[in-house]
């Protein structure tokens, strides 16, 4: 703002805007505003230092209160994070479960000695953060995470109480490890008969033990399918199969672009841009693209939810040892994460993610090169100043002729729209790009040395270059990045309209997927974009989309809950384009008119109306335009028959009554979306809402998995 204000009072205003506007590349927008503004790097520079959420005794013992008293894991995680790390942080909570060291540190639980304390007694705060958070995630019956934080919190000195031991002893039986349950139950019975206690309170724990251990005697006539904590490692989550199989693409993975099913062709044109193609028809529930993203953040609320480099919600994980930010799954999240984008973007992370002035992308496009070679930055620098782009570069295709989601030449080749903005807001990004190349210049993205003083006043050559790409980056993420959204059940629901809409969904970050990014909007889309779990977006078909017709993503506004002049005005704002989907050409009616217009059918060959006579319905009916005889008789008693099943499979749904991914299910709702594709003109209000019971039924089994 600063600047904004005295280029006006210089009377300069005009000038730089007219410059920026007719540009003509963003490496010379770079160039023209460091000309104009000689002293921009110096001044901006002033304001970049270390700048993070640091570790608060005094604030984590607050939140540790918090936590405890309202049984919140995210608070109980957040006051972890805020903890000063100990010099044994690394040995007893980071690493302690590597390898055969859980079987060392069970064997030294058993040995040691049982503690009584009292109410009174004093309980360092890490360690009675691990222990509230363990007992949290015991009552919810997450036995391996609550395990994790129970051992944690011994090692961190916590006495081993009686109860401490009874849980871990619980907690080795429901994970499958009965032999050292019922040792452990065994040696806290033993313990029980020393402690001095009243013989009320030892008969509740007897019981309790008692009970843990017929229990045991029970699952040995089973098989347990269960984890062994004995041998568990400290690595990256893995995928549950059923997701696994809810994600697989339709006729495997395609050869010339990559997480994308071989039934997609990408195609160009100046009207559409790069767009994806159905190479044969498609039906629906169909997964066509399952994409990890290039590069993603998490949002500031989510922080200590999820795992900054998984981006799996978190129960029992560990901070990072400098920042209060940053929450990992375990030891593998945080070093992975670490080695990419955090160890650099650690020590200023709340300046990236604190300013407005920024904006929200700010950090996606400063991680986006943070996280890319310096070389192959400036080999794609190099091709800004060209006037024009090879065909292979505007596909995104990388050395091999693939578009390849993890190459940056996927990234680089989302566009812009720079001729579509305005010369403010084209001034704002270019500001912001100088101001996230100082940020890397900072953190040592171009040079691991020291700077010279002078030297951190200015931009070379290369980092002008580099500017000039963020700056590309900046605009395109406007158009071109997705929020990455976790399904919540929802609490506290009164109204029975609330009970339909059961399902919260949470934007928790941001990230750039460069394949589905190639996919364009209808306000009508015949595919439906879905988070699960960790990174991963699919793209999922809603209907039966024909061989060469155009897979349609919904950027937002759709025709169902938004008319047709506010989809347009927001789209053209946001999005940069008028749409000319047919729900906005033919302004189709929205939810409400919808559901009381009468339903139109159509002929089956030509798709052209049928002009059904109300009182001549079950006749056979002959179309005027092509002559194709329609049996209506059949057709009404296929759609009766239909109906009533998907009817039962909706109140099911809506109760949640049903297994995740039930194939079954799955299959009743696209056999009735196909049918009322078949037999009624579009809109309709049937297959409208059958189409959004499909997307109810998977939102709740991807959050029930």
């Amino acid at each position: 703002m600063r600047f904004c204000n005295r280029i006006r009072s210089c009377g300069k205003s005009e000038t730089i805007l007219e410059s920026i506007k007719k540009g003509g590349s963003d490496i010379s927008r770079i160039r023209t505003l460091l000309t104009e503004e000689p002293d921009l790097c110096s001044l901006l520079g002033r304001n970049i230092s270390q700048l993070f959420e640091r570790k608060d005794e005094l604030v984590a013992s607050k939140l540790w209160k918090r936590g405890s008293q309202g049984k919140s894991l995210e608070l109980l995680t957040e006051a972890f994070a805020r903890c000063p790390i100990p010099a044994c942080f690394e040995e007893r909570i980071v690493s302690a479960f590597d390898g055969d060291k859980s079987k060392v540190i069970l064997q030294a639980f058993m040995q040691a000695p049982l503690k009584e304390i009292n109410d009174d007694a004093e309980v360092n705060i890490m360690e009675g953060i691990l222990y509230d958070r363990g007992c949290i995630l015991f009552s919810s019956k997450r036995y391996l995470a609550a395990y994790r934080d129970f051992m944690r919190a011994w090692l961190l000195n916590y006495p081993k109480t009686l109860d401490l031991s009874f849980r871990i002893a619980v907690c080795y039986f429901e994970c499958g490890e009965l032999d050292v349950g019922k040792e452990l139950l065994q040696c806290t019975a033993q313990y029980l008969r020393t402690m001095s206690m009243s013989n009320e309170e030892k008969s509740v724990w007897t019981m309790n033990i008692v009970k843990a251990l017929k229990a045991i005697e029970t699952s040995r006539k089973q098989t347990p399918n269960k984890p062994q904590l004995g041998y568990l490692n400290d690595s990256l989550p893995t995928t549950n199969s059923l997701i696994g199989e809810f994600s697989a693409l339709l006729d495997g993975e395609s050869q010339k672009v990559s997480q994308t099913s071989e039934v997609l062709e990408l195609q160009f044109s100046p009207e559409k841009g790069r767009h994806m193609l159905a190479k044969r028809d498609i039906p629906p529930g169909s997964t066509l693209i399952a994409e990890m993203p290039y590069a993603w953040t998490i949002s500031k609320p989510s922080y200590h939810k999820f795992c900054h480099w998984c981006l799996l919600r978190i129960e029992c994980g560990i901070p990072c040892s400098s920042c209060a930010s940053a929450v990992f799954c375990n030891a593998t999240c945080r070093d992975l994460a670490l080695n990419s984008f955090h160890e650099r973007e650690c020590t200023i992370l709340k300046l990236l993610d604190s300013s407005q002035k920024l904006g929200n992308m700010a950090l996606l496009c400063f991680r986006t090169i943070l996280t890319t070679p310096l070389s192959t930055v400036l080999q794609y620098a190099n091709l800004i100043n060209q006037d024009s782009l090879s065909h292979d570069v505007i596909m995104g295709l990388n050395d091999n002729n693939k578009l390849e989601s993890s190459a940056y030449s996927a990234v680089f080749a989302q566009t812009p729209n720079s001729e579509q903005r305005q010369a403010g807001d084209l001034l704002k990004r270019t500001f912001s790009a100088v101001y996230l190349t100082l940020a890397l210049k900072h953190v040592g993205y171009f040079d691991t040395t020291k700077l010279a003083e002078d030297d951190a006043k200015t931009l070379s050559e290369k980092e002008i270059s580099v500017a000039a790409l963020m700056l590309r980056h900046l605009q395109g993420a406007s158009c071109n990045a997705y929020g990455i959204n976790y399904i919540e059940k929802r609490v506290n629901i009164v109204s029975e309209e609330e009970k339909q809409r059961h399902l919260q969904i949470d934007e928790v970050g941001g990230a750039t997927y460069p394949v589905i990014s190639t996919t364009n909007h209808s306000c009508n889309p015949n595919a439906y974009r879905i988070n699960i779990p960790g990174r991963m977006c699919l793209v999922k078909t809603l209907r039966d989309i024909q061989k060469g017709e155009q897979v349609f993503d919904g950027y937002g506004p759709l025709y169902l809950t938004e008319a047709r002049q506010e989809r347009i005005s927001k789209l053209q704002t946001q999005y940069l384009f008028r749409c000319s989907c047919p729900p906005c050409t033919e302004d189709w009616p929205m939810y409400g008119p919808l559901r009381k217009a009468p339903m139109k059918y159509k002929c089956s060959s030509c798709l052209c109306e049928l002009k059904v006579d109300p009182k001549n319905i079950h006749n056979k009916l002959k179309c005027p335009y092509c002559d194709k005889v329609t049996d209506m008789k059949k057709l009404l008693n296929s759609l009766k028959e239909q109906k009533e099943t998907f009817a039962l499979v909706k109140t099911s749904i809506i109760a949640e009554a049903f297994q995740p991914f039930d194939k079954d299910i799955e299959e009743i709702l696209t056999k009735y979306i196909q049918l009322c594709q078949k037999a009624y003109l579009d809109p309709c209000i049937e297959s409208v809402e059958a189409q959004e019971i499909l997307k109810l039924f998977w939102n709740i089994s991807i959050r029930n998995s």
